[in-house]
């Protein structure tokens, strides 16, 4: 992942403006900002194994804590 020049961010004073422009952050629905980087697709299609995104809360955003219902949302 390379960011844009004159974006540093190793740097922790990047303003998180920066790190989600770079990044191509998306609001997420319960706070904060992500982007998905990796879905699983099993070969007879349905429902994957799990997704990774990356995930910033910056400095006052709030996530809202959910509870996972069943092993479907796990």
């Amino acid at each position: 992942m390379t960011a844009p020049p004159g974006v540093n961010l190793r740097d922790v004073a990047t303003p998180a403006e920066a790190v989600i422009a770079a990044l191509n952050l998306k609001p997420h629905p319960e706070g904060g900002h992500y982007r998905e980087t990796w879905r699983d697709q099993p070969p007879g299609g349905g429902r994957g194994a799990g997704t990774a995104i990356l995930y910033l809360l910056a400095r006052g955003e709030l996530s809202h804590w959910h509870r996972v219902r069943d092993a479907a949302e796990a």
